[in-house]
């Protein structure tokens, strides 16, 4: 047996943000009585979305989990998406402790046909079974966000 030393082990070095970061959108999204959506920022520019996600921990997530984040035109296609762990896979919400902040951005590129106006789908799910983590009001597993 070969066995590997993994980040997954043990929290990566870095500061814990305990106190709310300035976010232009606000919002309170709880998942799974673990994680909350705290707000967002978008913009439009050259095809891409620009967002930024702020997620708060509101008990330590017991899963490594993978952020959705989809971009959906006015016909509900999907004309964009980008999938990894949090902070581009630098930050496993395993790692994150009770209270802590999450600055988490992505830059989605969308496809060459897509139109304005856009809306944004997010939400969490554990890579290796596609479960999404849902939501504390009962009303699914991820929330539509209005876009640029």
């Amino acid at each position: 047996w070969l066995v590997n030393d993994s980040f997954l082990d043990a929290p990566p070095d870095r500061s814990v943000v305990s106190e709310p970061p300035t976010m232009n959108l606000t919002t309170d999204y709880a998942f799974g009585d673990q994680i909350v959506l705290r707000g967002y920022d978008v913009r439009y520019l050259n095809h891409q979305i620009d967002l930024t996600l702020y997620w708060q921990a509101t008990a330590q997530p017991p899963h490594a989990y993978t952020v959705f984040a989809h971009v959906v035109d006015a016909t509900g296609e999907v004309v964009g998406q980008q999938d990894n762990m949090p902070v581009n896979n630098q930050l496993p919400t395993s790692c994150w402790q009770p209270g802590e902040y999450v600055r988490d951005p992505y830059a989605i590129a969308l496809k060459a046909d897509a139109h304005a106006p856009f809306l944004l789908e997010v939400g969490l799910y554990q890579l290796e079974t596609g479960v999404r983590l849902p939501l504390n009001n009962g009303t699914g597993t991820s929330v539509r966000l209005p876009g640029p």
